[in-house]
């Protein structure tokens, strides 16, 4: 009996190696191919070097709170062994992307067997959305990746599994875990604490209802509050200090301002709305007015915009019309939610479920996933990457579906006590899942060369020759470790300089914005500075044209006229 229950163990390794590793190629590749860096790539990884190197947790020279810190953390753990940014953040999101085939493995065990497991391990490896990372020619709405994701799902799904064993079987270090693991999902994006306050609830009324758990209620409950709090407390204490009133940072408060424009720059191409209200300047021209940016003395001199209030601004002003583009990002894109291959094996998969007590109560789980998903549609914004945490419950579906198909496609092979027709029955039960796994690599790269082909569309800019040929000039010309304020953060980042966000505005405000902020050297984009003629409030601070191409102008704040 041990002997079988260590084969049985060994298989299982064997199992969730060989997918994780699938998965890793798949997402070292598509990282690969992919060749250029988002905006948030960059924050991510400054956010992370200013905590290592002793500046703190701090962005365009301010402290920072809308993104938590752990995806920072990692990406700047990361660059002591790959310096470069786009490889530090790449490698932090290939690894924790394939390591999602653990959780989505004893997921599917726990509510269809081993074979479920090992299936659903394998789809999740392959499953096109989850290595769709191309951002040369996609669209804002149809793009599946920004940096954070493949950590938030992998995290997601080990927070969603231990509440299952937990609910299911009790055990408080089981609830323990549940609300640490979704403490963690919630320092990479701040939606984890939504997801956590709904399970939270749901485990606690859920054993208070049944009179044989109710003695395990409260101390499964306070297990599982107690995980959360020591790993999301302390970011939540340093969001209280940072900005002086309660919540989980400047995200939301962001949303309430940005959220109209959302929608014409994701379904109309109009961005314009967008950049006006994200890179504005207050009144006076001194502080980036969104606390996005980092919280100044003139946002702490400011009431009314905590995260808690943004919150309940968002949640009373609905917007519906997000409703049916929910639908439509599940199914829609160059690598859909759901790919096409595996539709019919979903379905299979949610009707199998519903058919027995474990499998109600994970479809059950799911509904609850997609409604919270709703919800936070009509009250932020819908696109396809908000959605991905609903993959491992999808890979189980497919997986409970595939295992069905097959199992009746291995009976064709007739009686299995023949080891002849044995062999047989496994080549044939393999054959569909097989098939199903090589589909969706097939698709998931298809879509990835695909996506990174063409030009790069507003939101994700190449990491061209040009970009890296000015960051080497200023690196040359300019003093270390000067600031540097451009609308390209990692030319900063390559030129060893600290960076400042530009601000969308006219030249007059742009210079009082430089001299307030003690910037140093600024480029400037024609389109941002219009011509620069004698008298205008920038002339005196010109310093020429960026070598090579002459499409930027460069500006020295430190003298009039300083020239290089």
């Amino acid at each position: 009996m041990r002997n079988d229950s260590n084969a049985a163990r060994r298989a299982e390794a064997m199992v969730i190696v060989a997918a994780a590793l699938l998965a890793l190629v798949l997402r070292v590749w598509a990282l690969h191919a992919r060749g250029v860096l988002d905006y948030d790539e960059t924050y991510y990884y400054i956010l992370g070097r200013n905590l290592l190197t002793g500046r703190g947790y701090t962005l365009n020279g301010l402290p920072h709170t809308a993104f938590p810190p752990l995806y920072p953390i990692l990406a700047g753990l990361s660059s002591l062994v790959w310096p470069a940014v786009r490889w530090s953040t790449s490698s932090v999101s290939a690894v924790a992307g394939a390591l999602v085939v653990v959780p989505v493995y004893y997921l599917g065990r726990e509510v269809g067997g081993r074979r479920t497991g090992a299936i659903a391990a394998a789809v999740a490896a392959a499953w096109p959305a989850l290595f769709f990372l191309a951002a040369r020619s996609v669209t804002y709405s149809q793009r599946l990746y920004a940096g954070s994701e493949p950590l938030f799902v992998t995290l997601m799904a080990t927070g969603i599994l231990f509440f299952w064993t937990a609910w299911r079987r009790g055990a408080w270090w089981r609830a323990a875990l549940f609300g640490a693991f979704l403490g963690l999902a919630a320092l990479t994006r701040d939606e984890g604490a939504v997801f956590f306050a709904v399970l939270w609830a749901w485990l606690l009324l859920a054993q208070l209802l049944k009179r044989r758990r109710r003695a395990r209620a409260i101390p499964a409950a306070a297990a599982a509050l107690a995980g959360f709090l020591i790993i999301f407390g302390p970011w939540l204490a340093r969001v209280w200090i940072v900005t002086g009133s309660p919540g989980t940072g400047s995200k939301l408060a962001n949303f309430t301002h940005t959220r109209p424009a959302l929608w014409k720059w994701v379904f109309e191409g109009d961005a314009g709305d967008y950049v006006k209200f994200h890179y504005r300047l207050n009144d006076d021209a001194t502080w980036m007015a969104d606390a996005y940016w980092g919280v100044g003395a003139w946002h702490l001199a400011r009431e009314g915009e905590s995260s808690l209030s943004a919150g309940l601004e968002l949640v009373s002003d609905p917007q519906w019309q997000w409703l049916p583009v929910f639908g439509v990002a599940m199914f829609e894109g160059k690598a859909p939610i759901v790919p096409e291959s595996l539709y019919a094996f979903v379905a299979a998969g949610i009707l199998l479920m519903l058919s027995k007590g474990g499998g109600r109560s994970f479809a059950l789980l799911f509904a609850v996933f997609l409604a919270i998903h709703a919800v936070m549609g009509v009250t932020l914004y819908v696109l396809p990457r908000l959605l991905l945490v609903l993959v491992p419950f999808l890979a189980v579906f497919a997986a409970a579906g595939l295992d069905f198909a097959a199992g009746h496609f291995a009976r064709l092979a007739g009686n299995l006590g023949h080891p002849l027709r044995e062999r047989a029955a496994a080549f044939l039960y393999a054959l569909p899942v097989a098939a199903a796994v090589l589909l969706m690599c097939r698709g998931g790269i298809l879509a990835n060369i695909d996506g990174n082909r063409g030009g790069v569309v507003f939101g994700a800019v190449s990491s061209s020759n040009y970009d890296r040929a000015v960051a080497d000039e200023l690196a040359r010309r300019l003093p270390a470790d000067s600031t540097l304020m451009c609308n390209k953060p990692w030319i900063a980042v390559w030129a060893g300089m600290r960076w400042r966000v530009s601000p969308a505005e006219p030249p007059e405000r742009i210079a009082t914005y430089a001299g307030a902020r003690g910037i140093d050297y600024a480029i400037l984009g024609r389109w941002q500075v219009g011509l620069m003629q004698p008298g205008t409030p920038l002339y005196p601070y010109l310093a020429g044209e960026i070598p090579r191409e002459g499409a930027e102008m460069l500006f020295d704040f430190r003298a009039a006229g300083g020239g290089i």
